[in-house]
């Protein structure tokens, strides 16, 4: 995955393109995250994101419909 390149590059600032407004939102913390499945999605990402890199920035692009 992109991530795991990013970690084997020991790429430590990283930025996340993305057009889901829902998944950008619970990513970075402003919308409640209520299905247990992506709760438990949500906790190994952070894990990941102490782990390897110190910061992320999600940014929500617009898709042309």
């Amino acid at each position: 995955t992109r991530i795991n390149a990013a970690i084997n590059l020991k790429i430590r600032l990283l930025k996340l393109y993305g057009d889901s407004s829902l998944i950008i939102n619970q990513d970075q913390g402003n919308w409640k995250i209520r299905n247990e499945t992506l709760y438990l999605y949500q906790e190994c990402i952070d894990k990941i994101i102490d782990e390897y890199f110190e910061d992320i920035e999600f940014i929500q692009i617009f898709s042309r419909r």
